[in-house]
């Protein structure tokens, strides 16, 4: 079985701006903790954007399942020279693509946000 998480879930993730200065207040530190603050600084002075949670809500996944609701849907990857071309599709949700396309897989519908940000939270500030 194959489980899948986009990013309209993992969006929900964003750290709230006085989370986001904390975990890069971490830079300054050696071990785990400072690589993480060391990454999201380089995130902010690049992007710009809110630290999201892409990556450990994917660990989260497996190492928390209740966090999350699962629903099989028909996904595909794009493979025509169309300017969506590489990206994934849900087709069970477009009503675009024929019933035979793609495969059925397990598909993130739900996160519960505040877990994930509270469990990442207490793992650095340990």
């Amino acid at each position: 079985e194959t489980y899948c998480l986009g990013t309209d879930v993992t969006r929900k993730t964003r750290l709230p701006f006085d989370l986001q200065e904390e975990v890069v207040g971490y830079a300054s530190e050696d071990g785990a903790r400072g690589l993480v603050g060391k990454h999201a600084k380089a995130w902010m002075d690049t992007r710009k954007y809110a630290i999201t949670l892409h990556d450990p809500l994917a660990l989260y996944a497996i190492l928390r399942p209740e966090w999350l609701h699962f629903k099989k849907q028909r996904i595909a990857v794009e493979c025509v020279g169309s300017a969506a071309y590489g990206m994934t599709v849900n087709c069970s949700l477009t009503g675009l693509y024929p019933k035979q396309k793609g495969n059925e897989v397990f598909v993130a519908d739900y996160v519960d946000e505040q877990a994930v940000i509270n469990e990442m939270m207490a793992c650095l500030r340990r």
